[in-house]
């Protein structure tokens, strides 16, 4: 993919919530360009749970032709704005659903909502995205229920980096959206703080961890003027930050800060003092992000 996502696989379960991430995805999807690919998973196991008189054949075909209908209504409103939109009506486990269909239709980006509607047969899009994201091999542009719409469209993306090559995998996508969208680009390394009882132990006094956490800092900052070179040289306005905090809460706070349109990260890389995973990082993100986040996940290196 050069720049935009061309293909993207949008799992919807009827509520208006599953379907936020379609106006969220318009900013990074322009129609001509994008082939949205609607999915409806139905589980009638889950109803035959309510009452066994719904997993009859007959109530099956109706949730079928439910599905269908209500794809139908989505696909007739996003091609009267000039996307290319076709449906797809599956019955099984929604997150195997979305994975089958991602692969056999060589999707570029799975677009979800984290939240959905819950319940007798009904997914929590919650739970579903988590295990989309373990298993997906494309992006995920993840929108929370709590976003809201970005009228003017994509102008700043947030990259939290912290130094490794697997965190820099994101780069390259970003690179294209900036391109195709004049977005800035916003670099930022969190570098852990410690508190007090951590200090203690890792350092002779204060001063020394002072000097430490300033050295990391001025590290991260030389770390990331290298990175921006790379998205300068391409044309995309860049800039860099080195914070000392927590890294969820700080990436999160910078977001809202700095009216951030989009986070974009690997779900894996390292962060501290020593090498350690932060796919806790990004969950926490998931969880708590005031704009989408665009996750590209990468295989955990082995030990």
């Amino acid at each position: 993919m050069s720049d935009y996502a061309r293909t993207i696989l949008i799992p919807l379960d009827g509520s208006p919530l599953a379907e936020q991430v379609l106006s969220e995805l318009q900013p990074f999807a322009p129609p001509a360009k994008t082939h949205l690919i609607l999915l409806r998973a139905i589980e009638p196991w889950a109803y035959a749970l309510a009452a066994t008189r719904y997993a009859t054949p007959e109530s099956v075909a109706l949730l079928g032709l439910s599905a269908e209908t209500y794809l139908a209504s989505q696909q007739e409103h996003w091609q009267s704005l000039g996307y290319r939109v076709t449906t797809r009506v599956v019955e099984g486990d929604p997150a195997q659903c979305i994975l089958t269909t991602a692969e056999s239709n060589g999707v570029d980006w799975i677009g979800m909502t984290t939240r959905g509607r819950s319940g007798i047969a009904r997914w929590v899009l919650g739970s579903v995205a988590e295990r989309v994201l373990q298993s997906a091999d494309v992006p995920i542009f993840l929108v929370r229920e709590t976003n809201t719409s970005n009228k003017d469209g994509l102008n700043h993306i947030l990259v939290p980096l912290d130094g490794s090559p697997m965190a820099e995998q994101v780069l390259t996508r970003v690179q294209a959206l900036a391109q195709q969208t004049n977005a800035k680009v916003t670099l930022l390394q969190v570098v852990q703080s410690l508190d007090e009882g951590n200090r203690k132990i890792l350092f002779a006094n204060e001063a020394a961890a002072e000097s430490a956490l300033a050295h990391l800092c001025a590290d991260a900052e030389k770390y990331l003027q290298q990175v921006a070179g790379q998205l300068l040289d391409a044309g995309v306005t860049t800039e860099w930050r080195a914070i000392l905090g927590d890294p969820a809460s700080t990436i999160l706070q910078v977001a809202v800060d700095e009216r951030v349109d989009l986070i974009a990260m690997t779900t894996y890389g390292r962060t501290g003092l020593q090498r350690a995973f932060y796919g806790s990082v990004a969950n926490k993100i998931l969880r708590g992000a005031s704009c989408p986040l665009l996750l590209v996940r990468n295989e955990v290196p082995k030990r």
